[in-house]
């Protein structure tokens, strides 16, 4: 501990023994008496240097060195020329882009997005046609082709069938049904429907039933032009009434 007091002999002293080394221990314990007498003396720690004030001994420095790096023997912490990554890009500030900026770069995003999905799925639609392709490379054209005329005409041919049955069949719908699809096929063998063979076949129907036949004439009769009683004689009124009317109503056993 190194003590500095108002007394000249005690700085004296204390300046004599710190030049020539450690304080002796007498002077010491006066030197400590009699600081510890005098209330204005201020003691001052000497740090790790020694109570007698050698090199060490003074006040702490304010700017201690910086601590070396163990591997290259430099100080550590960051240069302060050495730029971080990521220093020199700017961010995107959404906020200054405002609410209608910001719906707008969400709309493109998601139209991006979607962009994206909607080209690989088509890739993979692409990829599929071609290896279907690559299966089917044995397939007659012709074939299909003649398959969808003959579809094609079938359906004339139930069309006609319906035409030529309207007002012979009671429904002509079922014109079809009772043709078959056997007749059908062949009225259809030639690509145009002959008018001639599907009349036939509609007298045909008619020949084997009859009851599909639509009914000739009026379907209903002349206003009073139906079957009628003939008067009723006068009767008693009353029970007279009610007799008659359950004699002639209830059916007769």
């Amino acid at each position: 501990m190194r003590c500095r007091s108002g007394g000249t002999s005690l700085r004296r002293d204390a300046a004599s023994h710190r030049r020539r080394g450690a304080m002796p221990r007498n002077t010491r314990r006066r030197f400590l008496s009699n600081a510890a007498d005098n209330p204005f003396v201020l003691c001052v720690d000497g740090g790790a240097g020694g109570d007698g004030g050698g090199a060490g001994g003074g006040a702490p420095s304010a700017n201690p060195p910086a601590p070396e790096d163990p591997k290259g023997g430099q100080p550590q912490g960051d240069p302060a020329g050495d730029p971080k990554p990521g220093d020199g890009d700017p961010k995107p500030d959404d906020d200054a882009l405002g609410e209608a900026g910001k719906k707008a770069l969400e709309t493109e995003r998601a139209a991006r997005k979607e962009a994206e999905r909607k080209l690989g799925e088509l890739e993979q639609e692409v990829s599929r046609l071609r290896r279907s392709n690559a299966a089917n490379k044995g397939t007659d054209l012709d074939a299909i082709k003649a398959e969808i005329r003959a579809e094609f005409a079938e359906g004339l041919v139930e069309a006609q069938l319906e035409a030529a049955a309207t007002g012979r069949l009671a429904k002509p719908e079922d014109a079809v049904l009772f043709v078959g699809r056997d007749r059908i096929t062949a009225l259809a063998a030639g690509g145009k429907p002959d008018k001639a063979a599907i009349n036939d076949a509609i007298e045909q129907v008619l020949k084997d039933r009859p009851y599909l036949a639509a009914q000739s004439g009026p379907q209903w009769g002349d206003v009073g032009g139906g079957h009628h009683q003939a008067a009723s004689e006068d009767v008693e009124p009353g029970l007279g009434r009610l007799r008659y009317a359950y004699a002639t109503e209830s059916p007769k056993k």
